[in-house]
């Protein structure tokens, strides 16, 4: 052999590089097929087990009958849609403007589009922490 057919120090080298690498991975590369295996199993077993479920479900529906439907969706036609609570801010911010009840408080809420029983429950902790007072029955910032 001549010399320009012989491979370089240099290609001798990263060929030994790759061999050694390849070397080292293939345990890992063996231990990641086998739990993709095992894990295409417990995908096998869990499409089982949500076929059987689905089985059960229709059967139960089908023992509940028709009332049992009808009043299901009944209580779905009547889900009401969760309004958000005020914050400490808006309270200070209606009490700046007049002194008011609770109850006036709980209805300025509800106008504004807030759940009611949040504001009195800031007005509330608000008296919890002396920012807020009661003067008779109504609610003002303390000084």
């Amino acid at each position: 052999m001549s010399q320009s057919e012989q491979p370089s120090l240099r290609e001798q080298l990263e060929e030994a590089k790759r061999a050694r690498i390849e070397e080292l991975l293939a345990p890992h590369r063996a231990r990641r097929d086998e739990l993709e295996g095992k894990r295409n199993q417990h995908i096998d077993a869990i499409e089982v087990i949500d076929r059987e479920i689905a089985e059960i479900d229709a059967a139960i529906e089908e023992i509940e009958g028709v009332s049992g439907r009808k009043r299901a969706k009944k209580k779905a036609a009547k889900a009401r849609e969760e309004k958000p609570a005020v914050n400490e801010d808006w309270v200070i911010q209606k009490l700046r403007e007049r002194s008011v009840t609770p109850a006036e408080l709980a209805k300025l809420a509800k106008a504004e589009g807030f759940n009611s029983r949040s504001a009195k429950e800031i007005a509330q902790s608000l008296e919890e922490t002396n920012r807020l007072r009661r003067n008779g029955e109504q609610y003002e910032l303390a000084a």
